[in-house]
């Protein structure tokens, strides 16, 4: 088990193993934790106060047994989150102060790969938002989510999330 306590804002260096089982966030003040390394967590996740600041060269993976307790506006996690594994799972994933998690259903096997991140801006600047399946309803300028299969060919359901900065969603 390991945890981050208190006001120290950064993970420098090799302070963590590659993998571990159990982790908390319990930071004080407006401290987070930015990873310096790739880590995964295979136990639960415990996100209580403070961030986790990821990348995608220092990325935070949650194994097929990993949970994520604790979620909220101050606890999340700013950057991308990769899920390995054939189990349903809610990335928890956010930014500034909003938490905004995409969930996705269980793949089919389990070295089967996501990774999800969220966005709070305006998705024009990379996708034209004229240009979508006529199926969807409503495009937010306001916000949007990255989600990619990085390893097998499952098909899952996507579910998003939506609050007051979602650009005119209201269902």
């Amino acid at each position: 088990n390991y945890g981050f306590v208190g006001s120290v804002s950064m993970v420098s260096g090799n302070q963590l193993p590659a993998s571990v089982n159990n982790l908390f966030i319990y930071k004080t003040g407006s401290a987070d934790c930015s990873l310096s390394q790739p880590l995964s967590v295979n136990g639960t996740l415990t996100l209580n106060t403070g961030k986790i600041i990821s990348s995608s060269g220092n990325l935070l993976t949650c194994s097929s047994t990993s949970t994520v307790t604790g979620v909220n506006h101050g606890s999340f996690v700013s950057g991308p989150v990769k899920k390995t594994g054939n189990t349903a799972f809610i990335f928890p994933v956010g930014k500034t102060t909003y938490y905004r998690p995409i969930e996705i259903s269980a793949p089919t096997n389990t070295t089967d790969e996501f990774t999800a991140e969220y966005f709070l801006s305006d998705p024009d600047a990379l996708y034209d938002v004229t240009q979508y399946e006529n199926n969807i309803k409503h495009i937010s300028r306001s916000e949007y989510w990255i989600l990619d299969r990085t390893a097998g060919t499952p098909d899952v359901n996507v579910t998003l999330s939506w609050n007051s900065v979602s650009g005119g969603i209201t269902d």
